[in-house]
């Protein structure tokens, strides 16, 4: 698949329901525009996130917010990257596959307009601010 397989950039609310995804270099989701994605009944295999909240854009700002239901994960590392200091949220219910406590990580995302930045990875795990812990999630599926 490569990189990125959806890139969601003006949407208010977007929905992904239903379907999978595999061989992500990086993120299966890249949510560039403000508002809502929910992601339910999902499968995901060999990924690096399955969404993430643009953490350098030109014009960077938020809120955006990741509802993750339902979410089977296998060879993944991370659900769900989001940036605190732009008031985004990933809420992650009913999931497996990645050990709960690293299903989130919690950036500190920049404005690339403003010169040349990448985010900042401030830490890993459920805060339940930025990284919502929606119960139960657990490693195995």
């Amino acid at each position: 698949m490569g990189i990125l397989a959806i890139l969601w950039a003006r949407f208010a609310v977007g929905y992904c329901i239903s379907g999978g995804a595999r061989g992500a270099s990086d993120e299966i989701v890249q949510h560039n525009g403000v508002g809502t994605v929910e992601i339910t009944d999902f499968f995901a295999d060999t990924f690096g996130k399955i969404w993430t909240s643009c953490g350098n854009c030109s014009g960077n700002k938020g809120p955006r917010e990741v509802i993750l239901k339902g979410v089977i994960a296998k060879g993944g590392t991370v659900f769900a990257g989001a940036n605190s200091n732009y008031g985004d949220t990933a809420t992650i219910a009913n999931s497996c596959g990645v050990t709960p406590s690293k299903m989130c990580q919690i950036y500190e995302g920049c404005d690339k307009s403003k010169g040349d930045c990448e985010s900042a990875k401030l830490s890993t795990g459920f805060d339940e601010k930025t990284c919502i812990d929606g119960d139960g999630n657990t490693a195995i599926c």
